[in-house]
C-alpha cells in the first residue's frame, strides 16, 4: 500500500470512524511513557499513530510502515483528531426506546458497563447502545459512526439520570404523604387518650 492510498483512505475526523473501527482503535491507543527522553517519546508516538492507521485501514502494521519517512508526519497530522474528545450531537438521529420501554435491568447493565475504563466501554459499546435503541442489530451498531454512537450513549446516560431523579422524588413524595397520613391518623387517638387521662 503506497502513501497516497493510505492518505486517501484514512479518516480525518471522528465522524468518519465507525463503532467497529473505534473499538479496534482503542486497543491500539497507547499512552506514551513520560519517563522517556524526547526522541524516544516522539518515536513511540509515531509508532502508536501508525498502529492506529493500520487498525483503521484494517491492514498489517508492516504495510503502513512502508510509507516514506518524510510522509509519516502527514499521516500523524491527519490522525491528530484521535487525541481530541468526541463531541456528541445535541440529540441522537436514531430511534431510541422510550423511557417506558427501558427496563431497570437495562439501567443496571448500563451502569456496570459504563463505569469501567474507556477501553472496556469501547468493547461493550454495542451492548450498551443496544439497551436503548429500537430494532437495531449488533452489525448495524458496528457500522454507525462513532459520533452518533456516543450521542446515543450520553443521551441515554442523561435521560436515565433524569428518570431516576424523577423516580426518587416521586418515591420521596409518596413516603412523605404516607408519613403525614400516619400522623393524621394518630391525632384522633392522641386526643382520645388525652381526654381519657384528663377525666
Amino acid at each position: 500500500m503506497n502513501y497516497k492510498n493510505i492518505k486517501s483512505l484514512l479518516p480525518t475526523k471522528w465522524e468518519d470512524i465507525t463503532v467497529h473501527q473505534y473499538i479496534n482503535v482503542q486497543s491500539a491507543i497507547v499512552n506514551v511513557e513520560t519517563e522517556l527522553d524526547e526522541e524516544e517519546a516522539a518515536a513511540n508516538e509515531i509508532d502508536n499513530m501508525l498502529n492506529i492507521a493500520a487498525k483503521l485501514l484494517n491492514v498489517e502494521v508492516a504495510e503502513v510502515y512502508t510509507i516514506p519517512i518524510n510522509e509519516v508526519a502527514y499521516v500523524v497530522a491527519q490522525l491528530s483528531f484521535i487525541y481530541v474528545d468526541i463531541i456528541p450531537n445535541a440529540k441522537p438521529d436514531v430511534r431510541m426506546k422510550s423511557h417506558v420501554d427501558v427496563e431497570y435491568g437495562n439501567y443496571a447493565t448500563f451502569r456496570t458497563l459504563q463505569s469501567t475504563d474507556i477501553t472496556s466501554v469501547a468493547k461493550n459499546l454495542t451492548v450498551i447502545l443496544g439497551l436503548f435503541m429500537n430494532d437495531i442489530t449488533k452489525d448495524e451498531i458496528l457500522q454507525m459512526n462513532i459520533v452518533d454512537a456516543m450521542t446515543v450513549f450520553f443521551f441515554a446516560q442523561k435521560q436515565l439520570i433524569k428518570l431516576l431523579r424523577t423516580t426518587q422524588v416521586s418515591l420521596l413524595l409518596t413516603l412523605v404523604k404516607q408519613r403525614w397520613q400516619e400522623i393524621k391518623n394518630r391525632i384522633p387517638l392522641l386526643r382520645t387518650t388525652q381526654k381519657n387521662l384528663i377525666s
